[in-house]
């Protein structure tokens, strides 16, 4: 057994922001303040304007046809303009002053060489950006990125500030989740809309649908015996899956999915979900995408991708039952759908306005309640089982402690019994750390308020000054492998969560977690998921890791290798692949 791992020498402890004048970047100290920048980057836009349209005069009139002088002249036009925007963007810009690469800084393109055309690599080169100019650099025109966790509660604010998100980030998730909590860039409006289903969040409210959790979890662990039959081995996160699916759309419609009913256990929205994040940084440069791609003829979205097809028949099957649910109850009929409790009749009860009960918006909250409660879950499954699975003494102490208060494995005690398991809870947070939920970076933006940072950089005391409207994030990818408050942060050490008595959680590193973010915008689903992890964890321990073993699938095959929204392992990986014995 590990040893309990001993406190580092040194937390780093929350960094108070007073107002500091001044700052070793000149120009970081001035204060202005400027309209969201995700919608508006260039002061100078009149006379841009005024210089294209001139152009265009020149170019096309009346008396004149199309020529290729004219065309030439255009291109020109629109060169001469991209260029007066870069040059603005990295001299008089706000974020002028703010350490970071000048191409970057001059244009969006330069994250989508990285993200999108060496596919989800983008955090890598922010790791480099950080190692030469610091803890706060500037990554894209409008946007900062901060590796420093002592920063992580002024970013993700909570109580009364005002956070708003980057329109450039949820812009990019297209039509299909317009409107919903996720997508909702304004504070004012989202909190709105959040207080409307926060009770159904809840851990009381949950408790009391938490029957259902458990007979998913047991039907989960039946289907997976039942591959014993085969021999053959099988990708686990696919019915892990199934199982998230089922369960967070039951918790919507009041009916689950039936993914785990299926006789295939690869049946699932994976695949739709990785084809739309997989189209994120194309349609962060060109929003408009999405709307192409969800018109798309059924047989053409086929020919061009199996899961595009599959992401287009996901949306429209939710706005469908969405449409249906709506239909009864503003029409008192079908008193089946009525009469189970669900977040969306709750919704269509709530005192919101009608413009927010459309079923335009209530699909695009579907979507992202679905989309974010199926795959995320779903991969932290898998990584805890093969963690456990490759380390037997851990799968030992789990089942020592569990036996004692479970009596029959097909019927556990309670989530808040599961809870007071001080190894259980331990192995759970360890694998929520290193599956991350989002491992993309989410940014965050002050409309009102100057966010002042004082950190060290090589030795040297740094003063920043951030603008209202500035978008400024982090990465949980790199927080979660900070040596300094995880050491040996790459290995899988439930023991780290403990102190050295053994069965005392250390909640001090629990503020460093950012799986499911921080503030008054952390992920909604929390309890919802820990009470997943709780209960299917434990059935699977008792019921199905015994006999169950990896196949071909090693560590590497969870590491983090890109990021395309959530986290990828690297593209020759085949997931974790077991066999029931």
């Amino acid at each position: 057994m590990l040893a309990a791992i001993p406190m580092h020498k040194h937390i780093p402890q929350p960094i108070k922001t007073p107002r500091i004048r001044g700052g070793p970047f000149p120009g970081c100290e001035t204060i202005k303040r400027f309209s969201d920048p995700t919608t508006l980057d260039l002061y100078p836009i009149t006379l841009q304007i005024l210089i294209f349209l001139t152009l265009i005069m020149m170019a096309i009139s009346p008396s004149t046809t199309l020529t290729l002088a004219n065309v030439g002249l255009l291109i020109g036009g629109f060169v001469i303009y991209q260029i007066f925007k870069a040059l603005y963007r990295v001299t008089f810009h706000p974020l002028a002053k703010f350490p970071g690469p000048k191409l970057a800084a001059a244009t969006y393109k330069y994250e989508f060489y990285y993200d999108g055309i060496k596919g989800g690599s983008y955090i890598h080169q922010i790791v480099k950006m950080h190692e030469e100019y610091g803890p706060i650099v500037r990554i894209n025109p409008n946007e900062l990125h901060c590796n420093d966790p002592n920063y992580i509660d002024t970013i993700y604010a909570g109580g009364g500030a005002k956070r708003d998100k980057s329109s450039y980030f949820v812009h990019a998730f297209g039509p299909s989740v317009t409107g919903s909590i996720f997508a909702t860039p304004k504070h004012e409006i989202h909190r709105r809309r959040r207080a409307a289903v926060n009770r159904f969040f809840s851990k009381a409210t949950i408790t009391k649908v938490e029957p259902k959790i458990h007979d998913l979890a047991q039907r989960l662990c039946n289907k997976l015996l039942a591959q014993k039959a085969k021999g053959q081995p099988f990708e686990v996160t696919d019915p892990y899956s199934q199982f998230t699916t089922d369960v967070v759309s039951s918790y919507c419609f009041g009916q689950s999915h039936g993914f785990l009913e299926e006789e295939r256990i690869d049946l699932t929205l994976r695949g739709a979900l990785h084809a739309g994040c997989s189209m994120l940084p194309v349609s962060k440069q060109w929003p408009k995408i999405f709307l192409l791609v969800d018109n798309l003829p059924e047989r053409v979205a086929k020919s061009v991708s199996p899961d595009v097809a599959t992401h287009i028949d996901f949306t429209k099957g939710i706005e469908n039952h969405v449409r249906e649910l709506k239909h009864s109850h503003d029409t008192e009929k079908n008193s089946a759908l009525l009469d189970q409790r669900s977040i969306f009749r709750d919704l269509l009860e709530s005192d919101l306005t009608e413009s927010e009960k459309t079923v335009h918006r209530l699909t695009g909250e579907a979507a992202g309640i679905i989309g974010a409660g199926t795959e995320t879950t779903a991969w932290t499954l898998a990584v805890l089982t093969l963690h456990i699975l490759n380390n037997p003494h851990i799968l030992e102490k789990l089942t020592r402690e569990l036996k004692p208060i479970v009596t029959d494995p097909t019927h556990l005690p309670s989530w808040s019994d599961l809870e007071k398991l001080p190894y259980l809870g331990a192995v759970i947070i360890e694998g929520v750390r290193l599956s991350y939920g989002v491992a993309t970076r989410l940014a965050r933006i002050a409309p009102d308020e100057t966010l002042i940072y004082q950190g060290t950089f090589k030795g040297e005391s740094i003063e920043m000054k951030i603008p209202p409207g500035t978008a400024i994030g982090m990465t949980n990818v790199l927080i979660h492998a900070n040596e300094d408050i995880f050491p040996r942060a790459d290995e899988f050490l439930p023991e780290r969560w403990l102190k050295d008595d053994g069965v005392t959680r250390r909640t001090d590193l629990e503020r460093y977690m950012l799986s499911f973010s921080r503030g008054s915008r952390q992920c909604i689903g929390i309890n919802l998921a820990y009470c997943e992890l709780y209960i299917t964890l434990a059935a699977l321990v008792l019921r199905v890791f015994p006999p169950m073993k990896l196949f071909e699938s090693g560590v590497e095959d969870v590491e983090f290798y890109r990021d395309v929204f959530v986290s990828m392992a690297k593209p020759s990986s085949k997931g974790v692949r077991v066999v029931i014995s």
